[in-house]
């Protein structure tokens, strides 16, 4: 993970993508000019909104860039290291639980609790 390996693949994607010019694809991704040069000059890590703008302009899939960077999509998508995984929805079935308790009110709330509490002692005999 380093800048100097970002910057491999990044130029790779230029040579690529038929090495258009780096202000041509600043343009097209929207950024600033000097995103890039800056960065380059500097040996620090471009903004990361601007990675992603980049890659889209370019056609790469972000994580391409962002890999080097260090930023995976684990790390993006995974729970934090201190919840390991208990606050965080598992799948889209509790997404989806999450969202039908978020509609009801308090009293809907208790007449539900009190089926999934029925259910759960009826199971349990």
């Amino acid at each position: 993970m380093s800048v100097e390996e970002f910057f491999s693949v990044y130029d790779a994607a230029l040579k690529s993508a038929g090495s258009p010019s780096e202000s041509s694809v600043m343009r097209a991704a929207g950024v600033g000019i000097d995103t890039m040069r800056n960065a380059r000059r500097r040996t620090t890590a471009p903004d990361l909104l601007a990675v992603v703008k980049i890659a889209h302009a370019l056609n790469v899939p972000p994580f391409e860039f962002l890999k080097p960077l260090g930023l995976t999509p684990d790390m993006l998508f995974s729970p934090a290291p201190d919840q390991a995984g208990g606050d965080v929805a598992h799948d889209r079935f509790e997404v989806l639980l999450l969202k039908i308790w978020r509609a009801m009110n308090q009293e809907e709330r208790v007449g539900l609790m009190a089926l999934l509490k029925a259910r759960i002692n009826i199971n349990a005999a």
